[in-house]
């Protein structure tokens, strides 16, 4: 089929239809008119187009004086790391809690041994005498006792979080700690987090069975999710 002679205005005597987003057919109009309708947003690179020259309708992206004209089709944002996790069950997160509450324990009693013999003798003297508890000792006890816990519960929770997604409780049992938006925790909000569990002791911890995602109330302060790590696929 013989080609229309080339011009300012384009392809000379050639025209074009669409069909709009509507369904309606469109046109006819020159090449020039249908950028002005590209501008517009009118024609989407599917959008459907019929040329003259060739009586064929074909999707804009395949008309070849139109491919500089269209939009670039943008790629969809990629999947953040675990965004499509399935929330933590409920049992696979009580045990990880408690693998932690030993794993910390133990940490703790190790670097107490050298105060060893000091704590003992604050605790009898704050909660063993007959009476009223000597209340400078009490401080005096749990100063040192909060003094050695608070810094290795620290270190553990928020650096595990910060540098796994996971304490190694989590680890175990398949459980990672993420934003809301399934990107990664980073150190601030590690330790938000951290900062927030005490809201969580007691009730707090019952709110995960109330929420969709899952999320105790500590979660719910930081924006983090407890997800499952998705099994790996067979091959």
């Amino acid at each position: 089929m013989k080609r229309g002679t080339l011009c300012s205005g384009g392809l000379k005597g050639v025209t074009y239809r669409i069909i709009g987003g509507d369904g309606r057919e469109y046109g006819p109009s020159n090449l020039d008119e249908l950028r002005e309708w590209i501008v517009d947003g009118r024609v989407a690179p599917s959008t459907r187009v019929w040329e003259s020259d060739d009586g064929q309708w074909l999707p804009a992206a395949q008309r070849p004086e139109l491919r500089w004209d269209l939009p670039v089709p943008t790629a969809p944002p990629p999947l953040l790391p675990f965004a499509a996790a399935m929330p933590a069950p409920i049992p696979l997160r009580v045990a990880a809690f408690l693998f932690d509450i030993v794993a910390v324990g133990l940490a703790v009693w190790l670097v107490s041994l050298p105060w060893e013999a000091r704590l003992v003798e604050l605790y009898k003297a704050a909660f063993e005498p007959v009476g009223s508890p000597d209340l400078g000792a009490m401080m005096r006890y749990y100063t040192l006792a909060m003094g050695i816990h608070i810094p290795i519960s620290l270190a553990y929770h928020v650096g595990f979080n910060t540098a796994m997604q996971a304490t190694p409780g989590k680890l175990l049992v398949g459980l990672r700690v993420v934003r809301e938006d399934g990107s990664r925790l980073d150190f601030p909000r590690a330790l938000l987090r951290f900062v927030a569990e005490p809201l969580s002791l007691g009730t707090g911890y019952l709110v995960a069975l109330f929420t969709p995602s899952g999320q105790a109330l500590h979660d719910i302060v930081a924006r983090t999710l407890v997800v499952r790590v998705p099994p790996p696929a067979s091959s």
